[in-house]
């Protein structure tokens, strides 16, 4: 006999088939339905509905950082010949700080005791509200006569920057060099160094993660990570509070000091080279300049 069940199942799937299409259109439709209902039960948006707000820009404080007085190894009240010390007294001079409301802060936050004049490492701040345009500029010089420290050392009180860097210093037979890393922030900086010798890059531990507090100098003798250098360069970065660094290098000749220098940040690379203030009269001084590649 013939089976008859396959053919009532083909039946019964194929009726079944046009009801789904049917439901599922009925449901579509209602979805649609509220969509629109919902859309014209909305207020209309407007322009001034959008909430805004005014932000006025506060111009910060001016600062600059200015390196303190001379420091050399040796000389302390506990006769270390490793600990660092400070000497003598700097004059500082700033651009119209009367006018600007400049006011000069030491800081005391420094690991190197202060010279036996009491002098330390200080930052001028000026606010900026009420004289938005007005500058400000500040520097220092000092001039020591010691057993093995003489000269005349000025610098520019300088911006800290979270980058910068110094190509003096050296560290061969009576030649010192000391960094000096101020933090004229209110917040913590932690410094890293890249120091770079005339025979390449110099790989040594605590030349990173630098913990520099705030409102701080921290001084560091590079003859404990290069000795025995003629040429240095050193590269500086910080993260958190921005660094004010410079270089103080002293010389001894034989048994006579022979200078003094502090030597500051110097202009990053780049393939072109600004000289401000430059003045060429004649054409012989033109022609008497070196052309660069």
């Amino acid at each position: 006999m013939p089976d008859l069940s396959a053919p009532d199942a083909d039946k019964t799937t194929t009726r079944s088939r046009p009801a789904g299409r049917i439901l599922g259109g009925v449901l579509g439709i209602a979805g649609a339905a509220a969509l629109v209902l919902a859309a014209i039960a909305l207020p209309p948006a407007s322009a001034s509905d959008a909430v805004g707000v005014s932000v006025s820009p506060v111009p910060v404080d001016q600062q600059r950082s200015c390196a303190g007085p001379a420091v050399r190894l040796g000389g302390g009240a506990d006769g270390s010949a490793t600990a660092i010390t400070a000497f003598g007294r700097p004059d500082f001079t700033a651009g119209t700080p009367t006018a600007l409301g400049a006011g000069i802060i030491a800081l005391a936050n420094i690991d190197v005791p202060s010279s036996e004049s009491g002098a330390t490492p200080v930052s001028l701040a000026a606010p900026s509200a009420g004289a938005p345009d007005a500058l400000l500029a500040a520097a220092q010089t000092e001039t020591v006569a010691t057993a093995d420290v003489a000269g005349l050392a000025a610098a520019a009180c300088v911006e800290g920057a979270s980058t910068s860097w110094l190509l003096a210093g050296a560290t061969d037979t009576g030649r010192s060099t000391m960094l000096l890393l101020t933090n004229e922030s209110a917040v913590s900086a932690t410094v890293d160094l890249a120091l770079y010798t005339g025979e390449g890059p110099v790989a040594a531990p605590g030349l990173t993660s630098i913990a520099v507090p705030p409102a701080a100098q921290r001084t560091i003798s590079l003859a404990g990570y290069a000795p025995g250098q003629a040429q240095l360069a050193v590269g500086v970065s910080s993260r958190g509070g921005l660094i004010s660094a410079a270089l103080q290098q002293s010389i001894v000749r034989g048994l006579e000091p022979g200078g003094l220098d502090l030597v500051g940040a110097t202009a990053p690379a780049a393939s072109e080279l600004t000289i401000p203030g430059l003045r060429i009269t004649t054409a012989v001084a033109v022609l008497a300049i070196p052309s660069m590649p």
